[in-house]
């Protein structure tokens, strides 16, 4: 188990840096966060909630700035336990919330699109994700070894989740995956020990069930 859940992880890593910027880039730590070539997302703490907020598309992070600590409200990690993401955002990028320890919830607006590559992987008491009708894409490992997960909600707008997206996820026990949902990654639901999933019959998600023997119950 070790073993393949250091293949994958590794090649979550690979992926996110294929899709960043420059190596070696360093965003500004200034509130709001900017980086050559992309928008501007604003932030700021409200209690013990991270908002994110503005009309823009989050840029990527990569492996550089995870280690060098550079992502602008990385210094502020121990304030918050809640994550929202306002209407306006339209993509979490990369590795944005990687092993940020202190996350128990995250709430996503409708009008992101996209959740890139172990975007909260890691997140290792993150208990309740809700996402908004309008995501359509959760990427590779986007909730990877979440072993504390326990709620997640899958729109009806989403029609991809990609490799390892909830690996590990070894507390989550209800999964109600819609039959839009028609493009699956491999080893999704590998380490889900506790995992029921309900859908549609005839449905790409039973498929996905039944090949990796995780139990599935009908659902009309």
């Amino acid at each position: 188990m070790k073993k393949i859940l250091s293949v994958l992880v590794a090649a979550a890593v690979a992926l996110a840096l294929c899709s960043c910027g420059k190596s070696g880039e360093t965003p500004s730590t200034a509130n709001p966060a900017v980086k050559e070539n992309t928008q501007i997302v604003g932030w700021n703490i409200e209690n013990d909630t991270l908002v994110l907020n503005g009309s823009v598309r989050m840029f990527d992070y990569n492996t550089y700035e995870v280690e060098n600590e550079s992502i602008p409200w990385f210094s502020e990690k121990d304030k918050f336990s809640a994550v929202k993401v306002s209407d306006g955002v339209t993509y979490i990028g990369t590795f944005s919330f990687y092993k940020f320890g202190n996350i128990k919830t995250a709430e996503i607006s409708g009008t992101v699109d996209s959740i890139g590559s172990s975007a909260f992987a890691f997140c290792e008491n993150l208990k309740k994700v809700t996402l908004g009708e309008g995501v359509r894409e959760i990427g590779m490992g986007a909730f990877g070894s979440c072993a504390s997960l326990e709620e997640i909600n899958i729109p009806s707008t989403v029609t991809k989740i990609d490799k390892g997206a909830f690996y590990g996820c070894s507390s989550l026990k209800k999964l109600e995956i819609p039959s839009t949902v028609t493009v699956f990654g491999d080893d999704l639901f590998t380490g889900c020990t506790s995992l029921t999933i309900y859908c549609e019959e005839g449905s790409a998600a039973q498929a996905q069930a039944e090949k990796y023997g995780v139990p599935c119950e009908i659902v009309k």
